[in-house]
């Protein structure tokens, strides 16, 4: 089983829209496809593929059996506690002893009592980031025979982009964003991230940036191509803002199986030790002449 996360730094892309329209793609192709769904604030996959009050059911062992929704296998975090209500779950939010004992129950490959013990979790603050950890872990979730999971993930949150990354089948991360100063201002730090972490990257979808042929924001899908050239990101596609979805995405679908990740080159020193001498001493002379003259 292979995945493939939609990613992006910044709220309101429709990084949602492109996992289920990507997930239906694939879906089209013949393969067996799931969904998961891990942004914990706004888990909106379940009203994209209208399948909202459907809940997961518990296989052998104990296993988290995901809703089946014309034909996807869905699993949400919408899913798993009562609706309208909120989250409390922070990326750095843990409390000791649940951490220690999910640890230990993933160490000790307890994913019975792992996942028994989310229904307390999810009933307290916690670390989002070992959550993540406890449905990743093998035989958490039985997707049986599925081939791809399109994992939905949210904004703001690398920690868990980089565990869910880390996890096994993974073929890399689709950046989704707008044709806008403020979306691209938020990807060009994603990106760096992605660098300096050494994550397998696929490319860059540029979303909703049109509508009817007409630009939605200040910038425009050749100013979102030469930013993936300037990165090195490969430019996927640019999805206007329409209902009719299918043959945009189909492409991308294609993209995703062919395309081989990348992995963006870690940043180059700026100076050498040489240079930096060089600098501290014209600094020292710099600071010896301001000083004479005071």
């Amino acid at each position: 089983m292979k995945k493939v996360l939609s990613v992006s730094l910044k709220g309101g892309v429709g990084k949602t829209k492109v996992t289920a329209e990507l997930a239906k793609a694939l879906q089209r192709r013949g393969l067996k496809v799931g969904v998961l769904d891990c942004d914990f604030h706004a888990p909106n996959i379940p009203v994209e593929l209208h399948c909202e009050g459907v809940k997961p059911t518990r296989g052998t062992k104990n296993r988290i059996l995901p809703a089946v929704v014309d034909g996807l296998k869905v699993l949400s975090w919408a899913m798993l506690w009562p609706p309208d209500s909120a989250v409390m779950i922070e990326d750095s939010q843990v409390d000791k002893e649940d951490l220690i004992h999910i640890k230990e129950l993933i160490e000790k490959n307890s994913i019975p009592q792992a996942v028994s013990y989310l229904n307390h979790l999810i009933q307290n603050p916690g670390g989002a980031v070992e959550y993540m950890r406890l449905l990743l872990a093998e035989g958490a979730v039985d997707w049986g025979d599925t081939e791809w999971v399109v994992v939905d993930t949210p904004p703001q949150s690398t920690g868990v982009i980089e565990v869910v990354l880390e996890s096994e089948g993974v073929k890399g991360a689709i950046i989704v964003c707008h044709a806008s100063t403020v979306s691209v201002a938020d990807t060009r730090r994603l990106v760096d991230q992605f660098r300096k972490k050494g994550l397998p990257l696929l490319g860059l979808v540029c979303n909703q940036s049109t509508q009817n042929g007409q630009n939605r924001y200040d910038l425009t899908e050749s100013d979102i191509r030469a930013f993936c050239a300037d990165r090195g990101i490969p430019f996927i596609a640019a999805i206007p803002h329409s209902t009719q979805l299918a043959s945009y995405f189909d492409p991308v679908a294609q993209f995703v199986l062919t395309a081989q990740p990348v992995i963006l080159p870690q940043p180059k020193k700026e100076e050498s030790w040489k240079e930096t001498i060089k600098d501290l001493s014209k600094m020292t002379k710099l600071f010896e002449s301001l000083k004479s003259k005071v």
